[in-house]
């Protein structure tokens, strides 16, 4: 008996197979106190995928370790069932697969194509060399939809005659992703009373870390950008997206291109996103990166004021009266904050504060709401550039003075272009 094979793969059928022969049901599982320690386990599954290090080390070489491996992967998928949290399914489901991906780098060729065979739904030949392993280039594509980087584009791949030639880390690579989306798609699972109430305890648990990881994800993605900063539409934008409340397309624009310009980069941004229970990390990862100008070459910066008005965003809040410009906003209460802080001369001290509504060409604020080319807005509609857009910057996929890192993000853009001229 392979006791590795079974516990490093827990959703095969040969390990729930290995489970029924055993006589063993969830109902035991759950009522009887000798089991107690698989659902510590499955638990335990379910919180160490929601930290850093994911799930860890699953490998089992006996009988009794196996079997407990074994159970608590149905125990964790419960919890994750009972919860039922979008953010939770899917940070369990990679973290699963990233688990499983760890033994695949280790095993030999044949394993890995009975596994994407049977139980991934990836089929695959090994060539001559007897290491090298050959997809059709649709089951490539399918397969490889969500990797993104240009290490993955199909134009990059060694294909011929319309099969793609894989080494064996890119085939594992594969094989992780299609369990990762195998498990998404599986949960949430049915969960009656008596299941609840088994597991509420543990629930409680699981719960208490889905509220850390949001906060945890929520901290981290703001770094030093400061959310006491933004401005009421910006703020409700936001609020929106990460309680799942249906946000136009010209919104969400408006809010990343905004965010943008304060200083976060496409990874903060798609961070920010991902505690909206919608969240779809492909689409968000796409929207975003084009807005920014990484894929379309167009760098979209923020819409002023009375384009937010026109698309039925702006919330018209007495305090922003005259001001123009979101990010007029933003920088003002950045600096008084600053002020009051004493890291800034007070505000009679500071050169050009009060600005100009014409800033220079290419400003994230064009200087406020009417800049010269480059300026303040950019709409996209569908993915088209709006007609009616204040500016944009052509051909930059980068933005220069922008900075990747998470220190000193909204300092480095305030320096660099304010809405206030300053």
């Amino acid at each position: 008996m392979d006791y590795a094979r079974l516990s490093s793969y827990p959703f095969r059928k040969e390990s729930q197979e290995w489970i029924r022969e055993r006589g063993i049901s969830l109902g035991e599982v759950l009522a009887n106190p000798v089991y107690e320690r698989v659902v510590g386990e499955g638990l335990g599954r379910v919180l160490r995928s929601m930290e850093e290090g994911g799930i860890g080390e699953t490998a089992a070489y006996d009988d009794a370790g196996a079997l407990r491996a074994v159970l608590s992967y149905p125990i964790a998928r419960m919890l994750v069932s009972a919860v039922g949290d979008l953010l939770l399914i899917r940070r369990y489901a990679l973290r699963e697969a990233e688990a499983a991906h760890e033994h695949m780098l280790k095993e030999d060729p044949t394993f890995l194509l009975e596994l994407g065979q049977e139980e991934l739904d990836l089929p695959a030949e090994l060539a001559d060399d007897g290491e090298t392993f050959v997809i059709h280039f649709t089951d490539y594509l399918k397969a490889a939809d969500a990797l993104r980087g240009k290490p993955w584009r199909l134009y990059n791949q060694d294909m011929r005659a319309g099969r793609v030639h894989l080494e064996r880390s890119k085939y594992a690579r594969l094989l992780q992703e299609a369990l990762r989306r195998r498990i998404e798609s599986e949960l949430p699972l049915e969960v009656n009373d008596e299941i609840l109430k088994a597991l509420e305890g543990p629930i409680q648990d699981v719960v208490a870390g889905v509220e850390r990881l949001r906060s945890t994800i929520q901290r981290e993605s703001y770094g030093e950008f400061s959310p006491v900063y933004l401005p009421p539409c910006i703020r409700d934008l936001l609020d929106k997206m990460q309680h799942g409340i249906n946000v136009p397309h010209v919104g969400r624009f408006a809010l990343t291109a905004f965010l943008s310009a304060v200083g976060l980069d496409a990874d903060d941004i798609i961070d920010l996103f991902r505690v909206s229970p919608d969240f779809k990390e492909d689409v968000a990862s796409y929207q975003v990166h084009h807005i920014l100008g990484d894929t379309s070459g167009t760098k979209y910066s923020p819409p002023s004021c009375s384009t937010m008005n026109t698309y039925g965003i702006c919330l018209r809040a007495k305090e922003c009266e005259g001001l123009g410009h979101p990010l007029r906003y933003y920088y003002r209460k950045q600096r008084q904050a600053e002020r009051e802080a004493g890291r800034a001369p007070p505000a009679d001290e500071e050169k050009g504060e009060g600005g100009t509504e014409g800033g220079p060409a290419g400003g994230a604020a064009g200087g406020a709401a009417g800049g010269a080319a480059g300026g303040a807005a950019g709409g996209v509609v569908h993915g088209v550039p709006d007609p009616g857009a204040e500016g944009t910057e052509k051909g930059k996929g980068t933005r220069k003075g922008r900075r990747s890192t998470k220190g000193a993000r909204a300092e480095g853009v305030a320096k660099e272009v304010t809405p206030d001229g300053g």
